[in-house]
């Protein structure tokens, strides 16, 4: 038996009025998969039996449908099936209770119906690229797009359920977390990831209070994201669909702290001082450290206690021998060979693999080079993407979920395998007070996701950013977030994303994982109880503001769990 979500694709490409971002509609793939929600892709053409025993269909982008495909979505939409269109309609605007204007560039969603389950709660500019205008003729208008069109419209064509989004959603979400390309650095001017963001810096932050001015307080993405996955949970909920969501999380966990520290300066009296300071406060934290940096005790210190060894690669702007330059600097190169060598100093001092890194400085040139340089030197875990001055803090690449960049102008939209974790806010009372670090806490703990804290030893000596660092811990675990390294980040991940979903011809459903998989929890749309390996299930839990089924078990390896719904 089929699975209930089904995505239609097309091998061309976006085809049709949405060229946001290469091939970026793919992207939905990644989307759902982080999401937990197990889905089956059906490249077009579309027929009659692709649909059969669905509940749900997502349009990814504003595809070239023809005639006859659209007739088949058009019945089984009438006939009790939901439909989701994301960058336009795909030429069904009767069934989406719209008419299609033409495309869009930029713009902004403002929301009109709040309470909706789809937008509830949303805080953000819901910054949005390219797409579809639509203007509704008979739908429920719940967003509109500043100046242009209406953005989100709910319909109800016969027996079925439609809900149309004219922005590009999937395309906008890859082209904030990736940023735009940037230019290779010219003499020794520094130059960071910041230097690529898509995002305004005036009208894409937020006002924080008098004192603090403005910073990236909302996710955007993260909103983007959870428009998305509420679209289809109201689809869900409105049509009694039942379906699994492998949660974010082990043990029904809301969101994850992860702290990181770069060893700029190299003062190993200082660094003895921080992880002293991190044994206190009982977190294990991710050390980005240069290579030469410290002595081999204390890599074995930090890896004894639990956290982790990472790279801080250094390809500062000081790449040529010049008056300029800063003495000792000339051979430090943004360059794929300059990585590896690195890479290989700080492993060898750590005694064991390396995984993560984040860039010194937070440098970044071009576009996905240097996530393609990860994967092909074994660094699975990057942490470049974020602030790294106090006008950028917060949400600068759009949120606090972890991702995989996608190849943007790869037809089959081939993905990176290097997961980035961004980057919330550096050093608490130096580059941000205690106010603001917690408000962002707030919306990580909100939007599900992770609340990256940097600091660096080399401040460690002001009472106030151990003040800071103490503060944070505590706040975080008032909001129940663990503490988890870079490395145990993408672990859990790959491993979550690793576990397949079968549908048996009755309805049940079988998990099987070729890892083992402690304290997964899998949640449930609709209503009605749940029983998994036979024994019934009742607890619930409220997500994207839904009332969901859940159950929390250890899925071993390579064997079945089975759930009923």
């Amino acid at each position: 038996m089929a699975l209930p979500l089904c995505v239609i694709t097309d091998t061309e490409g976006q085809a049709a009025g949405n060229d946001s971002v290469s091939y970026g509609g793919y992207y939905i793939r990644e989307i759902l998969a982080h999401a937990g929600i197990p889905f089956d892709e059906i490249v077009r053409p579309l027929d009659k039996q692709s649909l059969s025993d669905r509940g749900l269909v997502v349009l990814p982008w504003h595809l070239a449908l023809d005639d006859p495909e659209r007739s088949v979505i058009s019945d089984f939409v009438k006939g009790g099936g939901a439909l989701v269109g994301l960058g336009g309609t795909s030429g069904l605007d009767d069934l989406f209770g719209v008419a299609d204007r033409g495309a869009m560039d930029d713009g902004y969603l403002q929301i009109v119906e709040s309470a909706h389950p789809v937008v509830n709660g949303f805080a953000s500019s819901l910054h949005c690229f390219g797409g579809r205008r639509i203007k509704a003729t008979e739908g429920q208008v719940i967003c509109k797009v500043v100046g242009a069109s209406d953005g989100v419209v709910a319909h109800r064509p016969g027996k079925g359920l439609t809900v149309a989004v004219g922005p590009d959603i999937v395309g906008t979400i890859v082209r904030i977390q990736q940023g735009h390309k940037i230019a290779p650095a010219e003499g020794p001017t520094r130059i960071d990831v910041i230097k690529g963001l898509a995002l305004d810096v005036d009208r894409d932050r937020s006002p924080i209070d008098e004192e603090e001015g403005l910073a990236f307080l909302e996710p955007i993405g993260d909103e983007l994201r959870g428009l998305i996955i509420r679209s289809i949970l109201y689809a869900c909920s409105e049509q009694d669909i039942r379906m699994p969501i492998l949660w974010y999380w082990p043990d029904n966990q809301t969101a994850i702290a992860h702290m990181s520290h770069d060893s700029d300066g190299g003062d190993e009296d200082l660094g003895w001082s921080l992880l002293r300071l991190t044994q206190e406060v009982g977190i294990r934290t991710t050390w980005c450290i240069m290579a030469g940096h410290y002595q081999s005790e204390f890599y074995k210190d930090v890896l004894n206690y639990g956290s982790e060894v990472a790279l801080h690669y250094d390809a500062q702007s000081y790449q040529t021998a010049s008056d300029d330059a800063k003495p000792g600097m000339s051979h430090l190169k943004w360059g794929y060979d300059e990585l590896v060598a690195q890479l290989d100093t700080v492993t060898r001092s750590a005694g064991r693999p390396v995984s993560s890194n984040k860039n010194h400085t937070l440098r970044w040139q071009g576009r996905l080079e240097f996530f393609r340089w990860c994967e092909q030197a074994g660094i699975s875990v990057e942490q470049s993407k974020g602030p790294n001055t106090p006008y950028t803090n917060g949400f600068p690449f759009g949120g606090s979920h972890p991702w995989f960049p996608i190849e943007d102008g790869d037809e089959a939209g081939r993905m990176i395998d290097v997961l980035e974790v961004n980057l919330t806010v550096q050093d608490i009372h130096r580059r941000c007070s205690i106010n603001l670090a917690t408000q962002f806490a707030e919306r990580v703990h909100r939007h599900y996701g992770i609340g990256h804290y940097l600091f660096h030893p080399a401040h460690l000596w002001d009472p106030a950013v151990r003040a800071g660092l103490r503060a944070i811990v505590g706040f975080t675990r008032d909001l129940q977030m663990p503490w988890w390294t870079a490395a145990r980040i993408g672990d859990w991940e790959r491993s979550r994303r690793s576990v397949c979903f079968r549908r048996s011809g009755d309805g049940e459903y079988e998990l099987v994982s070729p890892k083992a998989l402690g304290g997964a929890t899998l949640l449930f749309s609709g209503k009605g109880p749940l029983s998994v390996n036979g024994e019934p299930v009742e607890e619930r839990v409220e997500r994207y503001g839904f009332d969901l089924g859940m159950v929390t078990l250890d899925i071993a390896k390579d064997r079945t769990v089975s759930v009923r719904p």
